[in-house]
């Protein structure tokens, strides 16, 4: 596969994988995951949409989210348990909205994204299971790349609310 666009790279199954998302071809990009041991590569899951992109995954391997394409504005993040071969996915809103930058708790309890609608932008957490949704974020500018600290308790994200980016902590449960 030289000489294929391949993005987003993250490590997975403590370090002895590799999930990223490959271009296909100009309207589709694929997760592939590469097991580091022995080179060989293969889809993350059987049952692909028409993009899958910006992967994320639990510490353990378990789980899986990443933004997915359903419709031309719609961008669903999804969440794959890969133990169960189940997929959850948190919809966006109607009109053009649209989810990106998924992490996972360290612990497996929540998903955070970021969410685009009505010209802005907000960090949201979910269950694993996309239920529960909760808006973590509520300032103007745009909020997006959270990432939780190594222990869960807190929540680092760029925004743009003091009128250009800067990089923000608050607590897990967006407080603080």
């Amino acid at each position: 596969s030289a000489g294929i666009l391949k993005t987003s790279p993250v490590f997975s199954q403590e370090s002895t994988e590799l999930i990223f998302a490959v271009l296909e071809n100009p309207g589709r990009f694929r997760l592939m995951r590469m097991n580091l041991a022995d080179r060989s590569v293969e889809s993350l899951r059987k049952d692909a949409g028409p993009a899958e992109f910006e992967p994320a995954c639990s510490v353990d391997g378990r789980y899986c989210a990443f933004v997915c394409q359903r419709g031309v504005l719609s961008l669903p993040v999804a969440i794959f348990d890969r133990q169960s071969d189940s997929l959850a996915e948190v919809l966006p809103p109607a009109g053009f909205a649209g989810m990106r930058s998924p992490a996972i708790a360290p612990d497996n309890s929540r998903v955070l994204y970021s969410c685009a609608n009505g010209g802005r932008q907000h960090i949201y957490s979910t269950n694993l299971q996309a239920e529960d949704p909760k808006q973590l974020t509520d300032g103007a500018g745009i909020d997006n790349w959270p990432c939780f600290s190594p222990d869960g308790k807190f929540i680092v994200f760029g925004s743009s609310r003091d009128g250009d980016f800067e990089i923000y902590v608050m607590k897990s449960d967006g407080s603080d």
